[in-house]
C-alpha cells in the first residue's frame, strides 16, 4: 500500500474556490475568510449522503461520502447521476483494492496531498503509478497530478523500473499527449537495455501507439528528449 502524508491546515486553493455552489457567510452574516469557506465545506461534505462502491473481482465494499467524491471526480459524479432507483451502487471491477484503499485514505484527508518520500521501494512506486492511472481515469486530476511526482522522483534517480503491465494500463487510460504517458514512456526508456527485450513484445502488441511514440523517441522528437522532469507539486 502506498504510504500517504499530509500536511496541516492551508489557505483554500483555487480550486475549491471556483467550485463552491454559493456564497457562504458566517451566522452573524459577514462573509467567511476563503480558510474558513474550506472548513465548512469540508465539513458538510463529510457528512453527506454515502454512496456505496464496490471495488476489485472481490467486490470489497466502500462508503463514500457523495459530495466529497463528487468535488474531486466528476466522472463520479456523473455515475451517480446515472444510478436508477434501486440502489446508489458504483461497481469498479477494474480498480484494485489496494488501490481504492490508497484514494479512500487521500479522499478524506482535510488537504488531500501525497508528499515525496526519500524511500524507491518499489511496492510503493508501483502503487503511486497504479493510483496515478485510477485518478487518469476517472478524472481526479489533483490526485493523478501528485501521483505521477512520486513516480517522477523515483525514475529520475533511477531506482525503479516500469513493466510492460504497467505501462500497458497508463497507454490504455491515458490519452496520446498525456504527461502520465509521457512520463510512462519514459520510463520505458530508461529501462532499456536493463531489461530483456522480448518482455516488452505483449505492450508493442496490446498498444500499437507504444510502437510510434517508440520512432518518434528513435527519431529525434522534442517531445521526449526533456527527460524526465519535475512535474511540479501540487500540494
Amino acid at each position: 500500500m502506498l504510504q500517504l502524508t499530509f500536511p496541516g491546515h492551508r489557505i483554500l486553493d483555487y480550486y475549491f474556490a471556483i467550485n463552491m455552489a454559493e456564497q457562504v457567510v458566517s451566522d452573524s452574516g459577514a462573509e467567511m475568510s476563503q480558510s474558513d469557506i474550506r472548513r465548512a465545506w469540508y465539513i458538510k461534505s463529510m457528512q453527506s449522503d454515502r454512496v456505496k462502491v464496490l471495488v476489485d473481482s472481490t467486490k470489497d465494499t466502500f462508503w463514500v461520502p457523495y459530495d466529497l467524491l463528487a468535488q474531486y471526480s466528476t466522472a463520479f459524479k456523473k455515475f451517480r447521476n446515472a444510478l436508477n432507483d434501486s440502489g446508489d451502487e458504483i461497481v469498479l471491477p477494474d480498480v484494485t483494492t489496494s488501490t481504492f484503499d490508497d484514494f479512500f485514505i487521500w479522499l478524506h484527508a482535510y488537504e488531500p496531498c501525497i508528499l515525496g518520500t526519500e524511500s524507491h521501494d518499489s511496492h510503493i512506486i508501483d502503487g503511486a503509478l497504479h493510483l496515478a492511472v485510477f485518478a487518469q481515469k476517472y478524472q481526479i486530476y489533483h490526485l493523478r497530478n501528485q501521483a505521477s511526482d512520486v513516480v517522477r522522483a523515483a525514475l529520475r534517480d533511477g531506482e525503479w523500473n516500469i513493466t510492460p503491465e504497467m505501462i500497458s494500463a497508463v497507454y490504455k487510460d491515458a490519452p496520446s499527449g498525456s504527461a502520465l504517458r509521457q512520463l510512462s514512456f519514459l520510463g520505458f526508456v530508461a529501462a532499456e537495455g536493463r531489461t530483456d527485450a522480448t518482455l516488452w513484445q505483449a505492450a508493442f502488441i496490446d498498444c500499437p501507439s507504444l510502437g510510434w511514440d517508440y520512432f518518434q523517441y528513435k527519431n529525434g522528437s522534442e517531445l521526449y528528449q526533456e527527460g524526465i522532469q519535475d512535474g511540479g507539486r501540487t500540494c
